[in-house]
């Protein structure tokens, strides 16, 4: 049997206040106001079933982030020179193969690696990754 699924997703985000160093960058004196850029993700995914019990399983996935704005005095960085706030634009497309071996309809567990095939201003990324379902 052959199953697929289309998912997707969008967020956006409030701006913050920020102060020194904090999570979007930033630099010794930075005050000012960060607003997040929008995130839109879309995840393709088929299945094939081998037996009752073994499954093999695809997903590719694609999300691009939209460039963060910063509003205020940067600071420094340790050099003395200005800092940098948030990011540019950026993508990544990943891949996750895995196969799946189910116990039962309710009880089942997928394995497999979950990697970036191509991406810009993002870092690459690889990791095995499992889960354990169980449906009532």
């Amino acid at each position: 049997m052959l199953r697929y699924r289309l998912n997707a997703t969008y967020g956006i985000y409030s701006s913050v206040a920020v102060q020194g160093v904090n999570a979007y960058g930033a630099g010794f004196g930075t005050m000012g106001r960060v607003r997040p850029g929008a995130v839109s993700t879309v995840t393709i995914a088929g299945e094939y079933s081998l037996t009752r019990r073994l499954v093999l399983a695809l997903d590719i996935g694609f999300q691009t982030v939209n460039t963060t704005h910063f509003s205020g005095d940067p600071g420094l960085d340790a050099q003395g020179r200005p800092a940098l706030v948030g990011r540019g634009f950026s993508h990544l497309i990943t891949i996750a193969p895995a196969l799946e071996c189910s116990w039962n309809q309710h009880v089942g567990v997928p394995v497999g690696p979950w990697m970036s095939v191509r991406g810009r201003n993002t870092s690459e990324c690889f990791g095995i990754v499992a889960a354990l379902y169980c449906f009532l």
